[in-house]
Order: C-alpha cells, then structure tokens, then sequence
C-alpha cells in the first residue's frame, strides 16, 4: 500500500467543486526579475516537476524576494480555487520540547536538511490537470514554436508549494520512512538501538532532575539512546557523545538517500553542543550547567520592538481611559509572540491579555473579553424574560452567536489585562541579549520541613557553618522560615 501510494502520490480528499481556471499569466516588466522567472521556471520543467499534459484549469505564480538579489517563485492555487475544492487536516508539529526532552547535558546534536522537501513527491493524479501554468513566455528558450494565439501550458506532477494538502501528505509520507531510518531497536549494529524506556518522575526515590523524565536508555552503552527529530524538511539527531553523533547523522543521511529522497549535504552541520537554529530555537548542552534553550538575537530584538510599540501606546491612555488599537496589526504580532513561546513555554499566560482583546468582538464574550459563564447566561436569561419583545429579536438574529471572521472589525477595544501583559512582556525582555532558558540542570538542591525545636534550629546553625552544598529549610511555629 506505502509504495503503491508513495509511487502515484497520496490521495487528497476533494471536498468542493473543482476549478476551470483560465486567467492569463502577467510576467514581470523588469527584465532581470522576467530572466530569474524563466530560469526558475525553466528548472523545474527540466526536472520534469511540471510535464505536458490535459489540463483543465491554471494556477497563478508569482515572485518575492528572497534575499541576495535571488527570488522565489510562489504558486498560488488559492486565487484559483483549487485550495478551497480541496481539504487537508490540521497536524501538529515538533518544537524545541520535542528534541529536548530526549537530551541530557551530555549530549550532542547534528542537523540534516532534505533538499526540495515537497518536490520528492508525486501529486495526486486527479488534481495534476488542475494545476497548470502558463509559460507561453518560455517557448522560444523552450525552442517551441507556438501558432499565433496558442498558449504553451504544463501541469504539475509533485506536490507543489501554495497547494493546501502539499504538506500534509509530504510530511506524512517522510515519517513513514522514520520507521526504516529508525531501524530494529534490538539490532545490535543499530546505532539507534534502545533496550528499555525510563521513567524519572518528581517523587521517585531515585528521581534526577538533571535526565529527562522519560528517556530511551541503551544498556550495554550506559547512556541515553541516540534518536532524531524531524520539523519539516530538517532533521537534527541527537546523541550521548559526537562520535555517536556524528555516526547517527552519517546513518540518517545514507538511509534518506537510500529512500529516494534528497540530503542536501552542503547544508549538513557536525555534531556540537551549541548546534544552530532548529524549530525556530536555539539549544545548547553544558557538562557541568545542564540543558539550554534560546532564541536568536535577531528575534529578541524583534520581540522588543514589538512590545515597546504597544507599551508606547498603553503609556499614552490612562488605565480608565476606552481606546482601541488595530486589530490586524495586533494579530500579526500575537502571531510571533506565539512562535517565541514555543520556547520560553512560561510565557504563554503573558499572552492572554493579547487574545481576549483581539477576540473581544467575538459574540458570548464578557467585558473583560472571557467567554461568559454562568453567571451571564443567568443576566442573560433575566433580561429575555423581562421582556417578551427580546425573544423576537433573538429569533430574528439581532443576537447572533455565530459571527465569522469576516465580520471581525477594524478596531478592537483595549482591555486592563492587555496593559498588564505588555509591561510584563516588556520587563521580561528587557535585557540586551536573549535569556538562555535552564531546561535541566545539572546540579540540584535538596530541602525538607522539621519541627522548629531549639535543638532542630541548633543542628540547622551548626550545618549552615559548615557550609554544606545541601540546603535545609526549617519551619518555626509561627510560619517564619529560618
């Protein structure tokens, strides 16, 4: 089944009608931006990515600067209509959590990058005729002759990117090969081989805080298993030591290219301790510290900016004051501030503020922008019954639970909790460089409660004077600690 659908392409779940599309491609006026579309265009066609083919409807595309003076072209089969005749789920995707729970201050960590992530597999056959394109343009460097009002159109054979179900289906189809790239955990010669799964738990009597609380332990070696982790189109792996590393990485790569799919080796990075970014974070193991994370500094100013522009604008508005702010800027930033997030994970409460002010227009909602409880529904209800006349406006939708975000206005007014928030944003990225987050530390403390009797205070003077690494916390009667 695996191979019959990875050779033909996943099958992708039609939920609409299918477009016939038909507008006319406009190349670029500038001549070098139309020569590096020509030649973008030129290379997937020579890679047959797009072929001949019966064609009943085009998808646009168009260029964005990429940097460098090069360009990326963007296919767009919304504009079309393709993407709304089509569905594809929702899946969630790894973060920095999802490597680090696997790693111990010991370990090291190797990345590996799969070259044209989307373009190693096939389209679903039924939808390659609706996504064509024009490249009329390309017929003289194609040395095809065209009659006067012939159009030279190809359709797509991969899974492009802008098509909603692309992704969906080309990470599903990468981590079945996981399975293979992974290999048979008992196999001796598997350097990913793990004999047994751990469990470190607060409250366990031999509990560590410095390993993860659930880990894959090999035996033979006395360490923590080396494993991978995949966001997208990038692999880092993870080991107890850079030369099983740097192994584990050469294994992947081999296997990934065994599987027909691409290593960009150029891109491939050794085995270290402070490896570069990976899921928008970056990691680093310290020996004698423990487990790091961060983020770049280019994010962290992006992070101050941001919030030194709301914290501006809180400071012009007294606290009693009504004031409204753009509600599209804001979603926007909220969007970013949510990728810091996957990293410094405890500062996700900081965000509430931003959500019930950018939701506050939403129906069901109380002055405070929270969904209504009880208690309102009860007002509610008193305020129907007050009057039979409201029931009427119920009935004809002057009171409508179900607004859509097309009727989101422009402006959304500004809460208390918001403010809050944004200063408390605001002191936390105060610093002039990112925090590096302690996931685990290396080493711990310990304290328990005894009765605050003279001799239990005595015994606790005498320990502090000898200066044990050990802290001790004794309770007194009163409450006071001591």
């Amino acid at each position: 089944m695996y191979c019959t659908a990875i050779r033909d392409g996943l099958e992708v779940f039609v939920s609409g009608e299918l477009p016939g599309y038909w507008s006319s491609r406009r190349w670029p006026k500038d001549p070098e931006e139309a020569r590096q579309l020509q030649e973008k265009v030129k290379k997937v066609i020579r890679r047959a990515y797009i072929t001949k083919g019966f064609v009943q409807s085009l998808i646009g595309f168009f260029t964005v600067e990429k940097g460098d003076g090069d360009i990326r072209i963007v296919y767009d089969a919304t504009k079309s209509g393709l993407n709304d005749a089509i569905w594809a789920p929702n899946f969630g995707l790894p973060n920095a959590a999802s490597i680090l729970r696997m790693v111990g201050s010991e370990s090291y960590f190797g990345d590996l990058d799969l070259g044209e992530m989307l373009l190693n597999y096939m389209l679903y056959p039924k939808l390659r005729q609706y996504a064509g394109i024009d490249t009329t343009e390309l017929a003289a460097e194609l040395g095809i002759k065209l009659k006067e009002g012939q159009h030279l159109i190809f359709c797509w054979e991969r899974a492009l990117m802008g098509l909603k179900s692309s992704s969906y289906n080309c990470i599903r189809v990468y981590l079945w090969s996981e399975d293979i790239i992974k290999g048979d955990r008992h196999d001796i010669s598997n350097l990913m081989r793990w004999d047994e799964v751990r469990l470190n738990l607060p409250g366990m009597t031999d509990y560590n805080p410095a390993l993860p609380k659930v880990y894959k332990f090999y035996i033979v070696n006395n360490r923590l298993a080396a494993t991978i982790c995949s966001y997208v189109d990038d692999v880092r792996t993870a080991a107890a030591s850079k030369e099983a590393c740097d192994n584990t990485l050469h294994t992947v790569a081999a296997k990934v290219n065994y599987l027909g799919q691409q290593d960009a080796a150029r891109k491939r990075e050794i085995a270290s301790k402070t490896p570069g970014v990976w899921a928008g974070a970056s990691m680093e193991t310290d020996a004698e510290k423990g487990v790091f994370a961060s983020i770049s500094v280019e994010k962290w100013k992006r992070v101050q900016s941001i919030i030194s522009k709301w914290k501006d604008l809180c400071d012009t508005h007294s606290v009693d004051e009504s004031w409204n702010v753009n509600r599209k800027e804001l979603e926007k930033d909220i969007g970013f501030l949510m990728h810091v997030t996957m990293t410094y994970d405890n500062l996700t409460p900081y965000l509430k503020g931003f959500y019930l002010t950018l939701n506050l227009w939403r129906d069901q909602r109380n002055k405070e922008g929270w969904k209504k409880g009880l208690e309102d529904w009860k007002d509610m209800a008193a305020w129907l019954f007050d009057n039979p006349e409201r029931w009427e406006e119920v009935r004809d939708g002057a009171w409508s639970s179900s607004k859509q975000s097309e009727d989101a206005p422009e402006l959304t007014p500004v809460l208390t909790r918001f403010t809050d928030d944004v200063n408390a944003f605001f002191s936390l990225f105060s610093g002039d460089e990112p925090v590096k987050l302690l996931v685990r530390g290396k080493t711990s403390g310990k304290s328990f409660m005894v009765s605050a009797t003279p001799l239990a205070l005595a015994l606790g003077h005498r320990l502090l004077k000898r200066e044990m690494k050990t802290r001790y916390t004794f309770a007194t009667e009163d409450g006071e600690a001591t």
